[in-house]
């Protein structure tokens, strides 16, 4: 996920506290409020240190969406409250063992596709990349250990995007599926079978 704009990390300092008291200006933080040192400085190592840090301390849970709420009102844009949403929505989307996968790989990608809309409404706040969207999708699996061999191996398609990933998945839900089905019915007629046989020998 990249914020594109200086002022989102600029912004987003003036209004979360971090844990620990002091950490923004022992860390430097108040350099990223100089805009005339963010302009020299935004291609140096320690400038992206911060801009890495500066996220860490925004993910803070209670002050999150008060973080947003100012950066929205800072930036003149209300939709980038409900972009925000939409993104926290995909990232904790996760899959349950034992339920539908195929129904989470269709709750997933309605996220995903509602969270690139609201990203075309609002060019040059984020973007986030096929290949970070197909990385979310697998990670959303973390949960199943029965899935790990599969999630690893699809970590290894090249080029990595979110189409081929979902495919791969549903077409996997849709095997083991018709596998499960397959078996169920066999069973079925295994029983009949010996119901008939019992009944004839008699």
């Amino acid at each position: 996920i990249r914020f594109t704009t200086t002022w989102g990390i600029r912004t987003a300092l003036t209004m979360v506290e971090p844990p620990n008291p002091g950490l923004k200006n022992s860390l430097g933080y108040e350099n990223l409020m100089d805009l005339e040192w963010v302009k020299a400085n935004n291609k140096t190592p320690e400038y992206r240190k911060m801009s890495a840090w500066t996220m860490i301390i925004m993910s803070s849970e209670q002050d999150i969406y008060n973080a947003m709420e100012n950066l929205a009102n800072a930036c003149g844009e209300k939709s980038i409250i409900r972009l925000c949403d939409k993104l926290f929505s995909l990232l904790n989307c996760s899959y349950v063992p034992g339920a539908s996968l195929a129904e989470h790989l269709i709750s997933f990608r309605k996220n995903y596709t509602t969270l690139k809309t609201s990203i075309v409404s609002n060019p040059g706040f984020m973007t986030v990349s096929t290949g970070l969207a197909a990385a979310l999708l697998l990670r959303s699996l973390h949960q199943d250990n029965s899935l790990n061999s599969l999630v690893q191996s699809l970590y290894d398609i090249k080029p990595l995007t979110f189409e081929k990933v979902y495919d791969r998945l549903l077409i996997e839900e849709t095997c083991k599926e018709s596998a499960t089905a397959e078996t169920i019915l066999f069973q079925s007629a295994s029983k009949i079978q010996q119901i008939f046989r019992r009944s004839t020998s008699k």
